[in-house]
Formats: structure tokens, C-alpha cells, sequence
């Protein structure tokens, strides 16, 4: 195991332009799982290219493609080229933890990555323990570490604490918001959230004046936005996810019921979403990571996602590229294919900025990521200088700023420091 009192980080990482090389996606066969037996490093991608999240799988494949294209053409790991191998989660967590036992076992897989869906993002973290494999949650994944702690299990993915911390703070210090009413996704994910607003509203000075769930994949949401406009609140808070939120959106702004809010928020942000939206002018939004981020390993990233894909870099193509090049480093430098190498060297494993401009690491008492929150507001159609230039950045926030005390539960950990 690496002393954590020396430098951890190996600049193989380079941002270069990709060239079409080989992602070697046919895997080993024949291996016993739990940590790899060729010489490749073989990576596993969970992407739900059916189901629910569907629409995000093609994000998150090309996130982990253009990390492994990048890492492969600045030697691979180990001075061999990575390989890669995708199974659909059909955004179900039995089918997620299917997939997740299918690449350890049959693909013989190193390490996991991805999956969508805070439900899938927990299956496939419990069989990644079983099966003694690491796995980073790059994106939707936020519970994976906010109880059952497990020493094989890191994520990328800000924690439903630092979603609510990054945002309603500044929405009470800087915007004059009050009272706050809360639409939120009646899932895992938002049931978590909506228990960490109950806390941080009113420890940030503000009042949470009601809340009404929406199941996952409503069509109608005008109950919960009249309940929303009755109870006089000065903030709409919008917590849901993909196209319930491009609802939710859309039907307030044809009942009129933008113009009753002083401000209306959603708490996440993706720029798929915002194409779909009649309007985002105004709205607010907090987000892991946007395009626009002014660094310039971010305008790199962009830069050579662009050449790739056509497309400017949607959050989920950030979030998994991030996840996988701090995943890929780590192996690099653990010099290994055993699992317990990798998952040891991943605890406190900090890295120079892979797009954000500015550090972060993997927190050796949770496996929490800590990164910053990008605060921001929806520009008038007007003002969009091109297709994809839907919001304005406007508040940057330390992640030591927003990041949650490490869980009572994670008795466990650290596991390997």
C-alpha cells in the first residue's frame, strides 16, 4: 500500500485530443472475478441504456469511453491498454446488481463504474463489496456511502447534503429568500434530500412552508405547483430528476405559476434537460459540474468531448469521465490489478483537477468525493450564445464548505489507511 504521506499522483492523465483508439471492449473471459487476472486493466461500465434513466446511458458511456480513449493513448495502465466492457442496468437495481455479478464473474472486470439512479447506484454497490471489486458511483449514485459504509465502495457523486447545502444558502443569503416550498421526487434520492432540507433550511435561516412528493415518471404535476403557489411561498424548490423535471418546468410556466415565486430553483441541473425546458430564464439551478466552468482542464475536457461526440459535455459524461480518471490514476499508481491495491489506494486519494480547476479527494472516513458546487441561473433565450449556453455560472462553492460530517455509521472505515 502507498504511504499517504507521499505524493499520489502520477501525470499520465493528459488531456489530448482522441484518436479512435481501441477501447477493447470484447473482456477477458474465463477469470474468477474479484480483482482481475489478465494483464489489461478491464473496466466495467453500468450505463441504463433501457429503462427509466435511459436517457442518461449514452452520457454515461461516453464519459467512461473518452477517460479510457485518453488514459489508453497516454499508455494505459500498467503500459497496457484499458478495456472496457458496458452491461445496461435497465435502471432496475436486481437487474443493476445482475449486470454488476455478470462483469466481475464472467468479464473478470478490476473495477466498476456508473450506474444512474440512487436504488441501482445501492445494488451495485453491495455486489461490488460481495465480490471484493472497487466501484465509483460517478453519477445519481449519492447514497452508496451515506450509511452502509464498504471498503470497496467510492463516489464521485456529490451526497444529497452537499446538493442541499450548495444551493439553498445562497438562494437565503444572496436572493432574500423565506419561505421555501419544496416539490421533490418520491424515491430514494429525493426522499433523502427532503430530510436533508428539514435540516438545512432552518439552520440557514429559512422556513420550509410545505412539500408534496411526485412519484417517479408523473405526467401531471399541477396538483403538487398549485399546492406549491397556495401556501404563499416566496421560493419554489424543485427536486426531481429527468424528465419529471422538464415537466414540472414546463407545466409551471404554462399555468403561469413562475411570476407567484420570487424565485424558483431546481436543485440539479443538466444540460439535456434544459433543451427540453420552455424556458429556464431566471431559474436557478446547482450542479456538480456544467460545461462552462472557466479552468482550463475543463476547456480541454469540453474541447476534446466536442471533437468526440459532437456535443458539448452533458453532467453525466463530466461526472463519469471525472469518476473514471481519478479511477484509472489511482490504478496507475497503485501498480497493481489486485483489488484490495486499488481500493486502498482510492481512500484519501486526492488529485489534481480533472475539469474543475481545483482539488478534490476521496475521503478516507466515508469514500465521500469532495469537490465543489457550481451555483446558477438560466439565461433569456436571447442572451445564449450558442445551442448548449443555458446557464450563467454564478457562485462557486468550496467543497469543505458544503460537504456533510462523516456518518456514525461508517464504522468500517477507513478500511485500508
Amino acid at each position: 500500500m502507498t504511504d499517504r504521506d507521499t505524493p499520489k499522483r502520477r501525470s499520465f492523465l493528459k488531456y489530448v485530443g482522441t484518436t479512435g483508439a481501441a477501447l477493447g471492449l470484447a473482456g477477458c473471459t474465463g477469470g474468477t472475478g474479484g480483482g482481475g487476472s489478465s494483464e489489461a486493466f478491464t473496466l466495467g461500465t453500468l450505463a441504463p441504456q433501457s429503462g427509466g434513466f435511459s436517457a442518461s446511458g449514452p452520457s454515461v458511456v461516453q464519459g467512461d469511453e473518452l477517460a479510457v480513449s485518453q488514459v489508453n493513448e497516454a499508455g494505459g495502465v500498467n503500459d497496457q491498454d484499458v478495456e472496457m466492457v458496458v452491461r445496461d442496468t435497465e435502471t432496475d437495481p436486481n437487474a443493476g446488481a445482475r449486470a454488476a455479478r455478470e462483469l466481475v464473474q464472467q468479464e473478470d472486470v478490476d473495477a466498476l463504474s456508473g450506474a444512474v439512479s440512487s436504488s441501482v447506484g445501492l445494488a451495485v454497490a453491495a455486489t461490488a463489496n460481495d465480490e471484493e471489486v472497487p466501484y465509483i458511483g460517478g453519477i445519481g449514485s449519492a447514497a452508496i456511502v451515506q450509511g452502509d459504509c464498504r471498503e470497496y465502495v467510492y463516489t464521485n457523486n456529490p451526497s444529497t447534503h452537499m446538493v442541499a447545502t450548495g444551493t439553498i444558502p445562497y438562494l437565503i443569503d444572496e436572493q432574500g429568500t423565506s419561505d421555501i416550498y419544496f416539490i421533490t421526487a418520491d424515491y430514494t434520492w429525493g426522499q433523502t434530500i427532503q430530510q436533508t432540507y428539514e435540516e438545512i433550511v432552518p439552520a440557514s435561516g429559512g422556513n420550509m412552508v410545505g412539500s408534496s412528493f411526485a412519484p417517479f415518471g408523473a405526467n401531471d404535476f399541477s396538483s403538487q405547483i398549485s399546492q406549491a403557489i397556495d401556501s404563499g411561498a416566496d421560493t419554489l424548490m424543485m427536486t426531481l430528476w429527468g424528465q419529471d423535471q422538464v415537466k414540472c418546468v414546463n407545466q409551471l410556466i404554462q399555468f403561469d405559476g413562475r411570476q407567484e415565486f420570487d424565485n424558483v430553483a431546481m436543485a440539479w441541473n443538466s444540460i439535456a434537460l434544459n433543451r427540453s425546458m420552455d424556458s429556464v430564464e431566471g431559474i436557478y439551478a446547482g450542479a456538480p459540474y456544467y460545461w462552462g466552468i472557466d479552468a482550463e482542464p475543463n476547456t480541454e475536457f469540453v474541447s476534446a468531448y466536442e471533437d468526440e461526440y459532437d456535443e458539448k459535455p452533458p453532467m453525466a459524461s463530466g461526472m463519469q469521465y471525472g469518476s473514471t480518471t481519478s479511477l484509472l490514476d489511482a490504478a496507475q499508481e497503485a501498480d497493481s490489478l489486485s483489488s484490495d491495491d486499488l481500493a486502498a489506494e482510492l481512500e484519501g486519494w486526492t488529485n489534481d483537477p480533472y475539469y474543475k480547476g481545483g482539488d478534490q479527494e476521496f475521503r478516507p472516513c466515508d469514500h465521500q468525493n469532495i469537490s465543489d458546487w457550481f451555483v446558477m441561473q438560466g439565461k433569456a433565450e436571447g442572451d445564449m450564445s450558442e445551442s448548449a449556453d443555458f446557464m450563467e455560472l454564478i457562485e462557486r462553492r468550496d467543497g469543505s464548505e458544503v460537504v456533510h460530517d462523516c456518518f456514525d455509521a461508517c464504522q468500517g472505515l477507513p478500511a485500508w489507511s
